[in-house]
């Protein structure tokens, strides 16, 4: 009887557990996020898809509140690194950070005067200078930060102004006209124009 109890009994025993996966590594794919930056831009990871391996080799996509990432210094120009990291496993993608630069500048010139005469004193005064950045904004730039070349204001005829800021230049241009006589006046209060013969004439008064 008691041999009976004991063979019923390891019966009923539950077999254990298979041993519980492990994580083995993380990988990152970046192929849906922002990867291409303008110096001083505000870093995003939003569409990265962090995934799992198991020591089972199943794969689980990993909760983005459940990874940490690194981040990456947005003032810095190049290519950086951006660390992914998970239960003590780590994976990177790269992103590439650029300087902002000029791409063309455009001049409006409506307030700005245009028709000078020889001698006088040339000014762009009232010149609007507006640059497109790489970036795609569109900034104003003030006329001491553009570089205006000085056309010779002592001949006559159109001169051509060249305008630069960060290396890309528009031009404007300008026209000198001579000084010439339009028409003479005469004051001949106090001029004698009355003669006889013989008189001698005279211009005086």
């Amino acid at each position: 009887a008691l041999v009976a109890v004991f063979a019923l009994a390891a019966c009923d025993e539950t077999p254990s557990d298979p041993t519980e996966a492990t994580l083995v590594s993380i990988a990152v794919d970046a192929s849906g996020a922002k990867t291409t930056y303008f110096a001083g831009d505000e870093f995003s990871a939003d569409g990265i898809k962090v995934t799992a391996t198991m020591s089972d080799e199943t794969v689980k996509e990993i909760a983005k509140t459940d990874y940490t990432l690194s981040t990456p210094d947005m003032t810095k120009i190049g290519e950086q690194d951006v660390t992914v990291t998970y239960q003590g496993k780590t994976a990177t993608y790269k992103i590439t950070v650029s300087a902002i630069t000029v791409e063309s500048i455009a001049l409006d010139t409506a307030n700005v005067k245009t028709n000078y005469f020889v001698g006088e004193e040339f000014s762009a005064a009232n010149l609007v200078i507006t640059a497109t950045m790489s970036n795609n904004q569109t900034v104003t730039v003030k006329l001491a930060d553009a570089e205006i070349s000085a056309p010779d204001m002592t001949t006559a005829g159109e001169k051509t102004i060249t305008v630069t800021y960060g290396g890309k230049s528009a031009t404007y241009k300008i026209t000198v006209s001579a000084i010439t006589v339009e028409s003479i006046a005469l004051d001949t209060a106090s001029v004698k124009t009355s003669y006889f013969v013989g008189d001698t004439f005279t211009t005086e008064g």
